[in-house]
């Protein structure tokens, strides 16, 4: 009889962009097969749900086009992106897992040229799973949305970077970072680092005509520690820290303009008391950063400065013994 496919395939009955999107690669084809092994051998539920929306979309792949071969993983991602567009989105959280175990053996030119639809697809799974995530499943479908945009500007075409779509996704991953929810800021934490260590090591000469990951990362951090009240401090301690693991991959001019940033939250919380923790975070940051193989050598001028003020506000921190351990580092960094 007739094979009879679930509801949210049919949105890609009538688009052939899935044809267009064909590359007849064998080596895509064996990782498919390697995604589909790796799914039959994992025994979870969850694992076993998307072996049979693979297997659904594989058959469908074969039934539309009729291939005679097994679908690629260029084929399999052109059919995920038409099925994330469509109004059934009743497995839209389950194709994005899928869709994370078959971005890494897609072409670059493929995930560039459909970056964008794929893009918007996934920031409405995230709002449909809402903005705090609390509950274990909301937690994993968020997370598992900050992982596909991460992997998807890893693998655009560095010219895609002068688009706006590519700034606001680099930025969504921003936002997440030092989220209330630890799972949910690793998640994006590493997504940004990963693209960082990408773009420089795909880029080692940065053409400041266009936004970067970097030049991205160093204006957000700017915003948000240039604000006259940080009435988010988990949000600025989780930047914090990531501006210390990100100056591995950043030039020195980037790592001194975040330095001047996190400077500019301990000018404004060395003052008040409840302040302590985010104050020694961000001494720890400007340690770290200054520390990092990146800077070469900054000029007297700039660590008199810094030193300075460090050493100005040391008697405002009511410091204890256990806690001396951050301005030392600064000071003997």
């Amino acid at each position: 009889g007739r094979r009879t496919f679930p509801s949210f395939l049919k949105t890609m009955a009538s688009d052939r962009r899935i044809q267009s999107s064909v590359e007849p690669m064998d080596d895509r084809t064996n990782a498919m097969s390697s995604v589909f092994e790796g799914l039959s051998l994992n025994h979870d539920p969850a694992s076993k749900k998307l072996l049979v929306i693979a297997q659904s979309i594989k058959e469908y792949i074969s039934t539309m086009n009729a291939l005679e071969k097994d679908p690629t993983s260029n084929e399999f991602f052109a059919a995920i992106a038409v099925t994330l567009e469509g109004s059934d989105r009743s497995e839209s959280p389950n194709l994005i897992c899928l869709l994370n175990l078959v971005l890494p053996s897609v072409s670059d030119k493929i995930v560039s040229a459909n970056a964008e639809r794929v893009l918007d697809a996934v920031y409405e799974v995230v709002e449909d799973e809402g903005m705090a995530t609390n509950s274990g499943e909301k937690t994993k479908n968020v997370s598992e949305c900050l992982k596909c945009i991460g992997i998807l500007l890893e693998k655009i075409e560095r010219n895609l970077w002068k688009r706006d779509s590519s700034f606001r996704a680099f930025d969504y991953l921003l936002q997440f970072c030092g989220s209330q929810n630890d799972i949910v800021s690793n998640v994006a934490m590493n997504a940004v680092l990963e693209n960082l260590k990408e773009f420089s090591r795909k880029n080692s000469k940065i053409d400041k005509r266009f936004n970067n990951p970097a030049s991205i990362l160093t204006k957000f951090c700017a915003m948000i520690f240039n604000r006259a009240e940080l009435k988010d401090s988990n949000k600025a301690i989780g930047l914090l820290e990531l501006a210390t693991k990100s100056s591995a991959y950043l030039s020195q001019s980037e790592c001194m303009k975040l330095v001047k940033s996190v400077v500019n939250v301990i000018k404004s919380c060395s003052n008040k008391a409840k302040s302590n923790e985010l104050v020694l975070k961000s001494i720890m940051c400007v340690s770290g950063i200054i520390q990092s193989p990146k800077i070469r050598q900054l000029s007297a001028d700039e660590m008199s400065e810094i030193f300075k003020m460090m050493v100005g506000i040391l008697p405002n921190l009511h410091l204890d013994s256990a806690r001396i351990e951050a301005p030392v580092a600064f000071i003997q960094a």
